[in-house]
């Protein structure tokens, strides 16, 4: 298939520098091409920041970040003047601390000087505002500052296979310098993003960066723990999906904790969730996972850990069901008499004749068929 421009679009045209596609296509983030889109289209108008996110979709703090990165690589030129940037979020108050001590306020891009200790000693408190994403003039601060986030983003385009934008970069620093997960520890979630197959997707790097810097998943040794955790859920859902028919291709967050315990604390097989599955499948008209961890607790708490064992409790519960129903009567099973000799089975019934008749019945009949009855004329007197 081919697919060609519309001739009719042509009318009415803008000027974009051919730059833009040429270098830049490849490096630059979706939002910074958005952004760099809708000034060249809209290059007469007065520049606002809140006009362009609403046009673009974005936020004024990601359309101050894109302009800052096309200012960096020269296709747009500064004035000098600051961009008025939107107004910067509250600053992080951990919640919930005693009433002797005081309120520390953890601001939403936290300095150099910062101790990594610290950060995470704060971080870890339940927070009541989220963290601002730092801008690329932030970022660039912070790279010059440490050697090890250089690094770290030189490693990060390697183990993902592409440039990183403001936006990705914005995402790793929070993690490194927010939420308290060190270099080594974040390149492993890369690596672990890649072979999911978002390598692509800051976004969900960024959510389970989150989730592991509150369950304390913060050293190399926690991070191979939980990845090869992953793994075998990963494993287990294929082989549960290749047998119960399923076509979700990963699953969701809920699933996974539920195979988790199934099969790591509950220690049931992948066969015996197939069962449960198909026990599931009898009774409703979805999939309820729910309903399956009801089956296999019942069956956990009875010690059925096969599908032999299954086939066998539903056995005994037949056979228990089938002894509970009342038995009717039987009908009476005696021998029936014998009926005499040139007895009809209807006299014999009666009880009129008690012994044999004094004629033979077979052979009157017989004579009443042979006999041909005659009409004779009545005589006249």
């Amino acid at each position: 298939m081919k697919y060609l421009p519309n001739p009719m679009l042509f009318s009415s045209v803008f000027v974009m520098p051919s730059a833009v596609a040429d270098e830049h296509i490849k490096l630059a983030s979706a939002a910074a091409l958005k952004v760099i889109l809708c000034l060249f289209r809209c290059q007469n108008e007065v520049f606002d920041l809140q006009n362009i996110a609403n046009k673009t979709g974005l936020s004024a703090g990601e359309v101050a970040d894109a302009c800052a990165y096309w200012a960096d690589k020269g296709v747009l030129l500064c004035d000098c003047k600051e961009v008025a940037e939107p107004e910067a979020k509250q600053e992080v108050i951990p919640a919930e601390k005693t009433p002797s001590a005081p309120k520390s306020e953890v601001p939403a891009n936290l300095p150099a000087q910062v101790e990594k200790t610290e950060v995470k000693k704060k971080t870890r408190e339940k927070l009541t505002v989220s963290p601002s994403r730092p801008t690329h003039a932030q970022i660039c601060k912070r790279l010059d500052e440490c050697a090890e986030i250089r690094e770290l983003f030189n490693e990060a385009q390697t183990v993902l296979g592409r440039m990183l934008g403001t936006g990705d970069q914005a995402a790793l620093l929070l993690l490194f310098d927010y939420y308290g997960l060190p270099a080594d520890v974040l390149l492993m979630l890369c690596e672990y993003a890649r072979t999911m197959g978002k390598a692509g997707n800051l976004n969900y790097i960024y959510a389970v960066g989150q989730d592991w810097s509150e369950r304390e998943i913060d050293t190399f040794e926690r991070a191979d723990e939980e990845l090869r955790r992953l793994a075998e859920v990963d494993t287990n859902w294929s082989q549960f999906c290749a047998l119960t028919g399923m076509q979700h291709l990963k699953p969701t967050k809920g699933q996974q904790k539920y195979m988790h315990t199934w099969i790591s604390e509950w220690k049931f097989t992948v066969p015996m969730l197939a069962v449960a599955f198909e026990k599931m499948k009898e009774h409703t008209d979805g999939v309820r996972f729910s309903y399956m961890n009801g089956i296999l607790k019942n069956w956990l708490s009875k010690g059925i850990m096969s599908p032999e064992q299954v086939e066998k409790e539903e056995q005994e519960f037949k056979e228990k069901a089938q002894e509970s129903i009342p038995t009717r009567p039987t009908k009476n099973t005696e021998p029936k008499a014998e009926i005499p000799a040139g007895v009809s089975s209807a006299v014999a019934k009666s009880g009129i004749a008690a012994g044999p008749a004094s004629y033979d019945l077979d052979k009157a009949e017989q004579a009443a068929r042979s006999t041909v009855p005659t009409l004779k004329k009545r005589k006249k007197n």
